[in-house]
């Protein structure tokens, strides 16, 4: 064997490898700035409603669906309780009982990390279910949406959150 030949088949591997890497850093720069983006239009449209009064969240989730791109969003309570809802899922009852399931489970999987904040469960179907948990008021809630997209991150329904405490903290009594 070719000393020579060796170095050079090393010197080569290894330029591509550092060509690899600095191409994935080049592009998930490029994705997180675009990711950023999307939050702050996204946190931009999300609107209360004049003075920031509370009111009923379904039209909110009905802006969360559309702007998101999601099928459907379900705003649960910690004991399984539908609190509000938007989109086209077959029972939301049934999401937000199953909420609860999973967020416990997730919960003791994260117990020695400060707890769960969001959690993905992509499906046989393809489709992504996104479950992000949130305290407000001493109450712990659930925001989940269903999408076709697999790239659904976890921070996806961030820009929301806000909006979403900012309904519930507001003084007048929900209409309904």
């Amino acid at each position: 064997m070719n000393i020579p030949a060796l170095l050079i088949g090393i010197g080569a591997a290894s330029l591509l490898l550092l060509a690899g890497y600095l191409a994935g850093l080049w592009r998930g720069s490029k994705e997180r700035t675009r990711l950023r983006g999307v939050a702050e239009q996204q946190a931009a449209i999300l609107q209360v409603g004049s003075g920031g009064q509370r009111r009923d969240l379904s039209p909110l989730l009905d802006l969360v669906t559309k702007v998101g791109g999601f099928s459907s969003v379900l705003l649960s309570n910690e004991d399984g309780l539908v609190v509000a809802s938007a989109g086209s899922a077959p029972d939301f009852d049934d999401m937000a009982a199953a909420t609860v399931r999973l967020t416990s489970a997730a919960d003791q999987f994260a117990a020695n990390r400060g707890g769960a904040l969001a959690v993905v469960i992509r499906d046989a179907s393809d489709s992504t279910t996104l479950c992000r948990l949130f305290t407000t008021s001493d109450q712990t809630l659930a925001l989940t949406a269903t999408s076709n997209d697999t790239r659904l991150s976890t921070v996806a329904l961030d820009p929301a959150l806000a909006k979403i405490e900012t309904a519930l903290a507001a003084q007048t009594p929900i209409e309904g």
